[in-house]
């Protein structure tokens, strides 16, 4: 609800005690429109009648006047208001996830600007009202007894539906109805539900670019250095794992992207070889690796070699999504 407040001050000796309000001639008295508040005690001469009207709308526009009566006479003073209505918007915001059979899928309404007394519907298919958002009281209420099907939020400018468990029912148009003062507005997004799908591709990079299967990675003792497994095609997300016994790697997050109708995922582990790794990892103690070797090693004796001035490693990567098993070692040559 929208308020607006109005100040008439009067300053005369003796002190104005009695105002009148008028909006295009008529008498305004209290009521649940307006209210009006007399004010005596700011000093001897000075007094203050303020004029609050509630519920602002279209219809409240005109000249407001302000009239003072006094034993030496009388005096007025005029305000001519006018009401306009906010540009009224109404947008479904673009999903963040795809919509995968068995995955929870949510969807945002927002509508501006907020307006307390806002309800907000939301239909699929043939405008069948699935469930409504009362933004003035909070309170939420299910037109078909199914909250295992669905959830529920909002907030003073916004809704979210949250469909649980997506199935090839859920697909079709879903739209957001938003009904306040300001008018009705709606927004409409098709859902196409997406069947889980696996990996295209899996595929190794540093800054040299990609590499095939079996690769080995050739890196110098002490230069930290970043390889980046990324994963295309899969619906859901695949979920990259680095598999590793040595001690100086570190794993970032990985990072999940829509393009078209799948995900293309990144992870970067950051590496920084060093002398000691050469002494405690073999191919045993180290799997993930394969093969640690030296570029320029010589014997010194039978059961001691020479730190090396390189160390060559030799990667391998696993893939998993949550509907659907894949594993990959290496990848190609391209890099996105």
């Amino acid at each position: 609800m929208t308020s607006v407040e109005f100040e008439c001050t009067a300053d005369g000796n003796p002190k104005v005690l009695n105002f009148a309000w008028y909006l295009n001639r008529l008498t305004l008295n209290n009521s649940t429109r307006h209210r009006i508040i007399l004010d005596r005690l700011q000093s001897k001469t000075v007094s203050t009648s303020r004029l609050i009207i509630n519920d602002v709308q279209r219809m409240r526009s005109g000249k407001y006047q302000c009239h003072v009566i006094t034993v030496l006479g009388n005096a007025s003073a005029t305000l001519n208001f006018s009401y306009c209505l906010a540009e009224f918007t109404v947008a479904l915001e673009p999903p963040v996830n795809l919509p995968i059979m068995g995955e929870d899928f949510t969807m945002t309404c927002s509508y501006w600007p907020p307006l307390p007394g806002s309800v907000i519907k939301w239909s699929h298919g043939q405008g069948n009202v699935i469930a409504t958002f009362d933004q003035e009281s909070y309170k939420i209420r299910y037109s078909i007894l199914d909250q295992l099907r669905f959830k529920l939020t909002g907030d003073n400018n916004s809704s979210s539906i949250t469909i649980n468990n997506l199935n090839t029912d859920d697909s079709g148009n879903y739209t957001c109805i938003v009904l306040n003062h300001n008018g009705r507005k709606s927004s409409t997004l098709a859902l196409e539900v997406l069947c889980p799908a696996p990996p295209s591709d899996v595929i190794i990079s540093d800054i040299h670019g990609g590499y095939h299967e079996y690769s080995y990675v050739t890196m110098t003792t002490g230069d930290q250095q970043n390889i980046t497994c990324t994963v295309r095609g899969a619906r859901p997300p695949a979920l990259i794992e680095w598999s590793t016994d040595v001690e100086r790697i570190q794993v970032m997050d990985q990072i999940n992207v829509v393009k078209s109708q799948s995900y293309v995922s990144h992870r970067v582990a950051t590496i920084t070889p060093f002398p000691l790794e050469t002494e405690m990892c073999s191919k045993q103690h180290c799997p993930s690796f394969g093969k640690v070797a030296s570029g320029n090693s010589t014997p010194r004796s039978p059961t001691m070699t020479s730190l090396p001035s390189e160390i060559i490693f030799n990667f391998l990567v696993s893939t998993r999504t949550s509907s659907a098993s894949s594993e990959s070692h290496g990848g190609e040559q391209a890099y996105m």
